[in-house]
């Protein structure tokens, strides 16, 4: 959770070359990192249902992209829809519950033996 914030932050306040990118894919591999482990925190949802849910919000972020008028610019729109749709965004959000799938799995909640 820590390492997902500390992600977050980090494409927040990034201002160097390749920012676009930084911003645009980074953060949301990170976003979605943040509300797997949020859900983790806040649910007693097993490793398969918060992944289920999370990629759920996530396709549905893109997906309310692609169909909405365009949205007015706004950091709240930056920070929680966006406002356009690319597909590259799916790409970097499955990478995103990749890593966190794996990392619960590993790290956080173990399976037994």
């Amino acid at each position: 959770m820590l390492l997902s914030l500390a992600v977050g932050g980090f494409v927040l306040a990034y201002r160097g070359p390749g920012r676009a990118l930084v911003r645009g894919h980074l953060g949301d591999v990170a976003v979605v990192l943040c509300v797997y482990f949020a859900l983790a925190v806040a649910t007693r949802l097993s490793s398969r249902v918060r992944l289920a849910v999370v990629a759920a919000i996530a396709v549905a972020t893109e997906l309310f992209q692609a169909v909405s008028p365009a949205l007015s610019r706004s950091t709240l729109v930056d920070l929680t829809v966006g406002r356009t749709f690319d597909p590259w965004d799916l790409v970097a959000y499955a990478l995103g519950l990749a890593i966190a799938y794996v990392a619960d799995r590993r790290w956080v909640d173990p399976p037994s033996d």
